[in-house]
């Protein structure tokens, strides 16, 4: 061809018209788009969703249509189809056939024609030969259509060299030449029996063309297109009207509609047509091939892609009945400048076609040989009728709606008026009155598709998704009564016969389902996700609004409420009210995050306030009541609370001056015993009253100075006496003497002027380091942190006392699952979804775990069944919830979970605990050791167990160690200055207290453990973490320090010197000088260093006894049995250990070490291992004393 880039096969032609192009999303290529792959689903991935997959089919409906031609060529006598005769040197489009669906071209010698999917023919170029029409006789530089009489469109064309050809769906050829009087043929074939014989070869089928031409040849091929004829034919129709009607009339109709009411609606019923008509051209090429004999009649679009066209009819007709109820037809008669009647005609024509796919279908089975064929096509029909059947109630409905609406214009109803909103039914037809109201009262409830309206004298809407209906059984003065729930109010409702209960009954539940996006048939569902905005007349959220989980009226599970007030809270819901664990922002408060009771501050939780204050513990009825922390700019204080007042024992560290006080308060004041360290170092100890020391006390002063007697915090104020020791450093010990001068009698002043009234100055006086009376006005350990394991205990196991240890576990298992939802919740921002909460008031009782094994699962704490996630339970001891249940819900949104709810009213739960996934697979069962019994290899067991706990959050034993190991940080951490020495015989006191109550919680736990004395052992290991042995080793290094820096010192000196050098100012024996350069004597040394390192004293004492056995390997590899070790020669080489292996604070550790082994210590010292730390002390006694540097 010398014009027209054409082929005599049509297979290729959508590939070349889209080649350019680029679908939306660049979600489909252009190979979609091939002969083989529109007919059928393969490129409908099931992964994609309904939504997805229609959007697909449309999309290749949409490629289909979005064709374009294109000519080229030196010559142009209207074989351009440009509408002129001007030469052009570059590539045309030709006029008119864009975006029209153009799947055949042809060319002849001077003419060409287009086919399109919907059955039209265009023609053009040059007209001599009368092969374009025989009624005219001039050429056609743009395309022609090509007419004939009857409906049938056009199957097939070709363009001969100075003929057209072509085929009709009803299988009448027609041909356009000079030559050709009647160009008609029908039945009998004109062509010669050469060409019958090549078309009786049984050629694969869809191989040939219907029609073939070239020069001045026709090759006609018998195609039996049969009943499928004319579905196609109605369905080119269709298409080719809808593409009309959609161009001409809805696009320039949606191009003027952007400023009125409701545009969305309008623009969304278009475009949904619009995807019908891109729908119906895959429809067509899918007919098309089956008549060509490609596919089965199972993969037709209409059949094969039934669900996805029932949908996206279901969508337009939805779109379709919204425009009808807010009368939006004549909105668009005026504007488009139509007939009622043609824009009724455009608009229904989609639902028409639906009974035209049943029709087609009915004719399928009729000719379909295959028996499971034709059980496929009678599923699809009946999916078809079912639809056409919901089509028609929902237009019906929408046309009385709309009535209703056009009668109620002047009422206060007028106002609901909206596109969605539907008529189910109405009490002036169908009988619903109050109970126990007036007969002749004027009551009337309308029941539309998203709420329920009561007009008795004024409006009220009742939300579907916040309404739940049941029936009632007749009673001697009531029925035919329902009862409805809302969130506000509860109506009983009586008909006026059981066919109208039943009614109102469905028509309730129907519209309550749809609105929930439930199946017609399942069933309705108690727990709802849904928003509400309560009235102003609420007594307890008036104005508020919602948006959260529901049961049976009340809020119940995880929401977000806004109230009037301007308070905004995100967290659990129970029984219409603020119950459980979330967040709360209070203007001009601040936030709270954790537990609530009944709508106040309850449990534990932190309080931010817009003051820059910070309060994280424990409160009752919204103020501070418990163990809790307060920071603020003036102060820190971490303690026990009353009644929102710091009451009880505290430490109170004061941010402006630096002083630190340990003791007891009242009413937020210092009242009682108590300490109190100054900036300055300075110590003081007695009784405080109305935030003020007075009375009898102890003070200690950094200058070596002390006093008993009566004083404050600014000077003695009394009778006492003040100590003032000399200034000497070489003697440290809580025993040791120094001298000094003593003041004695009635003093006053200040600690820097001290003034005497009455009394005697002795000089030169021997009396103790530290006062003998520190201690007597401290408080009892027993006393500190008291409301710290009672909240802990109460958190844990709720007012529950005398719990054996089955119940104690199962009351862990709680602990542990609701710790981790909370967290799972504050990660995902309280949204509503995947969490899962324990009630504390579940059975104790483990009857279903396997406590021998050790293989049952800590979140199986009763004996039903197991729930997925978003089953939930009340994590804390309250009130009860609606129905008995013991679930509360948090959020899970599907059915599946629904429907599993409301299975479980009056029932326990069983939320394994492995439904959270854990890091710690050793927390995850409960361990059958040391319960009835405990052998020496369960020790082991414990303590790994133990370990893991206290180190995870989420296990109480994790939480207690947190929260322990922060109030003994704030005691003896934090300083701000050198902590004095006094304070470390505090610390070690109360440090042994905390274990002693930890290990009788443990106790409890594993019953089987020994007795008390036997705590070091097992707990030392494991809580003595570097943080807490630190801050020991601080306050012992400070008691510690002229000691170990003269022993720094001395080592320093040491340094300098060589090995050799070393031995012999050590005076090591001659014998044992090849011992120093053994390697083992080497490893004794890197094995002492290791003591520093550790902070556990039985790995300690080991290491000590490791070095000890180090050195009599190195003396057996060096010197053998030639020389023994003993006192004397020992001593030496332990020395060189001790200054080679640079402990810098060996005295700090040494003393730490002995007062860490308690009564352990003297068991420990009878044997070997005594004897290693005993000559350990003595080196270090021997460094720091004069005959070190003796000769």
């Amino acid at each position: 061809s010398r014009h027209m880039s054409g082929s005599d096969n049509n297979d290729t032609i959508v590939e070349e018209a889209n080649a350019s192009g680029v679908l939306q999303n660049g979600e489909v290529s252009v190979s979609e788009t091939s002969s083989m792959d529109l007919g059928s689903t393969v490129d409908l991935h099931s992964d994609c969703g309904a939504e997805g997959r229609v959007a697909k089919l449309t999309r290749l409906g949409g490629a289909l249509l979005a064709t374009e031609v294109w000519c080229f060529g030196s010559i142009n006598r209207g074989q351009l189809g440009t509408g002129d005769h001007i030469k052009r040197a570059r590539i045309n489009a030709v006029l008119g056939l864009g975006g029209q669906g153009v799947v055949r071209i042809d060319s002849g010698r001077e003419h060409s024609l287009a086919l399109t999917l919907d059955g039209r023919l265009y023609l053009w170029g040059n007209n001599f030969h009368k092969q374009i029409s025989r009624e005219d006789v001039e050429d056609f530089s743009f395309p022609r259509r090509f007419h004939i009489q009857g409906d049938s469109g056009v199957l097939a064309a070709a363009c001969g060299g100075s003929h057209s050809s072509v085929v009709m769906n009803d299988m009448s050829v027609h041909e356009q030449s000079d030559q050709q009087e009647d160009n008609k043929t029908s039945g009998v074939s004109p062509f010669p029996p050469t060409a019958r014989d090549i078309v009786e070869r049984d050629p694969p089928p869809g191989s040939l063309e219907p029609v073939l031409a070239s020069g001045s040849f026709t090759l006609f091929n018998h195609l039996v297109f049969g009943a499928i004829a004319k579905h196609l034919t109605a369905e080119q129709k269709f298409l080719q009207d809808s593409l009309v009607a959609y161009n001409c009339i809805m696009k320039p109709f949606l191009k003027r509609i952007s400023n009125i009411a409701y545009s969305q609606i309008f623009d969304g019923m278009c475009q949904y047509y619009l995807s019908i008509v891109h729908v119906a051209a895959l429809n067509v090429r899918s007919l098309l091939e089956f008549g060509h004999g490609r596919i089965t009649c199972t993969d037709i679009v209409a059949l094969n892609n039934c669900q996805e066209m029932i949908q996206l009819y279901r969508s337009y007709t939805k779109r379709f009945c919204d425009v009808m109820c807010i009368r939006g037809f004549p909105t668009v008669e005026m504007i488009t400048e139509k007939s009622p009647k043609e824009i009724q005609k455009i608009f229904f024509r989609p639902f028409r076609r639906v009974w035209a796919f049943i029709d087609m279908i009915y004719d399928l089975v009729a000719m379909e040989p295959l028996e499971a064929n034709r059980d496929v096509l009678t599923e699809r029909r009946t999916m078809w009728e079912k639809f056409s059947n919901e089509k028609d109630l929902a237009i019906e409905e929408a046309e009385r709606s709309l009535r209703f609406w056009e009668v109620n214009q002047k009422t206060p109803l007028a106002k609901l008026q909206s596109p969605d909103r539907r008529l189910i039914l109405d009490s002036k037809e169908l009988s619903l009155r109050r109970s126990q109201s007036a007969r002749f009262s004027n009551q009337w409830f309308i029941l539309f598709s998203d709420s329920l309206c009561s007009m008795t004298g004024h409006l009220t809407i009742y939300p579907l998704k916040t309404l739940w209906i049941a029936s009632i059984a007749d009673g001697e003065t009531r029925k035919f009564a329902l009862k409805v729930v809302t969130p506000e109010e509860t109506l009983i409702l009586c008909a006026q016969n059981h066919e109208d209960k039943i009614m109102w009954l469905d028509g309730i539940e129907n519209g309550i389902r749809n609105c929930l996006g439930r199946a017609p048939k399942s069933k309705v569902p108690q727990y709802r996700n849904a928003s509400y905005t309560f009235s102003d007349k609420h007594p307890r959220f008036p104005g508020a609004k919602y948006f959260g989980r529901w049961y049976v009226g009340n809020m119940h599970g995880i929401g977000h409420l806004e109230m009037a007030d301007g308070r905004v809270f995100n967290g659990q819901m129970s029984a219409g009210e603020i119950h459980g664990y979330g967040r709360m922002f209070t203007p001009n408060v601040g936030i709270y995050e954790g537990d609530f009771e009944h709508g106040r501050y309850s449990g534990y939780g932190v309080l931010e306030h817009q003051s820059k204050a910070t309060y994280e513990g424990n409160f009752r009825d919204g103020v501070y009541h418990g163990h809790g922390t307060l920071i603020s700019d003036h102060f820190t204080y971490v303690g026990e609370f009353s009644g929102g007042a710091r009451h009880g024992y505290g430490v109170l560290d004061d941010n402006i001056t630096g002083d630190k006080f340990m003791g007891m308060f009242v009413e937020s004041k210092k009242a009682g015993r108590g300490v109190c360290v100054t900036m300055c170092g300075d110590y003081f100890e007695g009784n405080f009253v109305n935030d003020t020391l007075a009375g009898e006390g102890v003070a200690s002063f950094e200058n070596n100075s002390y006093y008993e007697g009566e004083m404050t915090l600014v000077g003695p104020t009394g009778r006492g006496s003040l100590f003032v020791g000399v200034e000497r450093r070489d003697i440290e010990g809580d025993d040791a003497e120094i001298e000094g001068s003593v003041l004695s009698g009635v003093l006053s002043g200040t600690w820097q002027d001290v003034k005497i009234s009455n009394g005697i100055l002795s000089m030169h006086q021997t009396f103790r380091r530290y006062s003998k009376l520190l201690g007597n006005y401290t408080i009892e350990n027993e006393k500190k942190w008291r409301s710290l394991f009672e909240d802990w205990e109460t958190q844990l196991l709720g007012s529950d006392k005398g719990l054996d240890s089955k119940q104690i576990w199962s009351k862990i298992a709680i602990f542990i699952t609701n710790s981790r939802a909370k967290d799972k919740l504050k990660s995902e921002g309280f949204a509503s979804k995947n969490t899962c909460f324990y009630r504390q008031e579940v059975s104790g009782s483990l009857d279903g775990l396997s406590m021998r094994s050790g293989t049952g699962s800590l979140g199986r704490a009763s004996r039903k069944g197991p729930l997925d996630l978003g089953d939930v339970l009340h994590p804390m001891t309250l009130g009860k919830s609606p129905g008995n249940s013991t679930i509360m819900d948090l959020g899970a949104f599907s059915q599946r979970l629904e429907e599993k709810f409301d299975a479980l009213d009056q029932r326990s739960l069983d939320i394994p605990i492995s439904s959270v996934k854990c890091k710690n697979a050793t927390l995850e069962f409960i361990p059958s050791f040391g319960v009835t019994k405990c052998d020496p290899e369960d020790l082991p067991a414990i303590k790994g167990y133990l370990k893991e706990a206290f180190k995870d959050l989420n296990h109480p034993l994790g939480v207690l160690n947190s929260k322990i190991s922060h109030c003994f940080y704030s005691s003896y951490g934090c300083w701000k200055f050198k902590p004095t020495a006094i304070l470390h015989r505090h610390a070690m006191s109360e440090w042994e207290s905390i274990c002693r109550r930890i290990y009788a919680v443990i106790c409890r736990m594993f019953p089987a453990l020994p007795g008390d004395e036997s705590f070091r052992r097992l707990l030392y290991p494991i809580l003595l973490s570097e943080g807490i042995y630190s801050l020991l080793f601080v306050l012992y290094a400070s008691k510690c320090s002229h000691r170990d820096e003269m022993y720094r010192q001395r080592m320093i000196g040491c340094d300098r010197k060589t090995d050799q050098e070393l031995a012999l100012f050590l005076r090591v024996d001659t014998d044992l000088m090849p011992l120093i350069k053994s390697s083992y004597f080497e490893d004794a040394i890197g094995c002492l260093k290791q003591v520093k390192d550790k902070y556990c004293p039985l790995e300690m004492v080991s290491l000590v006894e490791k070095t000890f056995q180090l050195l009599e390997d190195a003396r057996t590899e060096s010197v053998g049995a030639q020389v023994t070790l003993n006192a004397d020669n020992t001593i030496p080489l332990v020395l060189f250990l001790v200054l080679r292996a640079n402990i810098q604070h060996l005295g700090a550790e040494l003393a730490l070490l002995e007062d860490l082994l308690g009564g352990d210590f003297e068991a420990l010292m009878l044997g070997y291992t005594g004897y290693c730390v005993t000559t350990l002390k003595a080196a270090y006694q021997h460094i720091l004393s004069d005959k070190f540097y003796q000769n």
